[in-house]
């Protein structure tokens, strides 16, 4: 008999690790209560929304997702939910993750797919309903193939390589071929304070960046610019700069540059806190991440 079953991911599950090699691909309904730190991943990150809607801080804009929208986050890209629209708890979507090698690896003769990731001008897109429905289509088909018991692991895996190619090929000619405008929703109070203080902190990052600093760098009282800070990223302003530092740091180990100069040259005391944070992060140390990644 064959299974129908989808495969899912609770709404509260908060993991930003990916625990297959390639891709993962899953539906989550209700509140994304899951996600409501500031958080980053070294993979690319794709949502479609089924139904209701939320909000999503995306590199310091916030978004209104609703039904129909497609939600592309490239990688090292900070973003999280905001949990404050009504009815969002009524929300569902389909998530996909996917690793650029892997992705690359479905055209290995272009580096066109993962094109789709590198627009500078918005994250959120909402298509016709004839092309909604064919990209639709082939994500359904992902989620059901894991537990369909007709096929073969060999076989699941040409047909998820099919469907993956195909889904992207669409994508990346609706967004390159088309004259389509990104869904920019108007953005949030407390954007343009987070733009200003990440320009600030990115160029600041090798140097000690004390509270009362930052909080005049937006023009705030310590006090206020903490609490409105922690209301906007979920999170604490030490651990946003830890964030920053870790991201620049990984494309530092990408660029060549020697893991010993790494930690100075963004701002972290010794290789041993370095050390710590990175692999809190990604999960494996700097010298895997590189052997992983380059």
């Amino acid at each position: 008999m064959i299974s129908k079953k989808k495969s899912t991911m609770s709404s509260e599950d908060n993991r930003q690790i990916m625990l297959r090699e390639n891709f993962e691909i899953y539906e989550k309904k209700g509140s994304p209560s899951g996600a409501l730190k500031l958080h980053f991943h070294d993979f690319y990150e794709l949502m479609y929304i089924l139904s209701g809607d939320f909000s999503i801080l995306i590199n310091n804009k916030t978004y209104k997702a609703k039904k129909g929208d497609l939600v592309l986050i490239n990688k090292n890209l900070l973003h999280h939910y905001q949990n404050n629209i009504k009815g969002e708890h009524k929300s569902s979507r389909i998530l996909l993750w996917i690793t650029d090698a892997f992705l690359q690896s479905l055209a290995p003769e272009s580096s066109f797919l993962n094109q789709c990731f590198a627009s500078k001008e918005g994250c959120i897109w909402h298509f016709p309903a004839m092309q909604r429905e064919r990209l639709l289509s082939n994500l359904n088909e992902l989620l059901y193939l894991d537990n369909n018991d007709s096929y073969s692991p060999a076989e699941k895996e040409i047909l998820e390589r099919s469907y993956l190619s195909i889904f992207f090929i669409e994508l990346n000619n609706l967004l390159l071929k088309n004259e389509l405008d990104p869904t920019l929703l108007d953005t949030m109070m407390g954007s343009n304070m987070l733009q200003d203080l990440s320009d600030y902190i990115d160029a600041h990052l090798a140097e000690d960046l004390n509270i009362d600093t930052l909080a005049k760098v937006v023009h705030m009282s310590r006090f206020h610019f903490l609490h409105k800070f922690k209301d906007l990223t979920g999170m604490t302003v030490h651990n946003y700069i830890i964030k920053k530092r870790i991201i620049l740091s990984s494309k530092l180990i990408l660029d060549g540059m020697s893991l010993s100069v790494i930690p100075d040259y963004c701002g972290f005391t010794n290789y041993s806190t370095f050390y710590r944070n990175f692999k809190s992060i990604y999960g494996i140390s700097p010298k895997e991440y590189l052997s992983l990644y380059s």
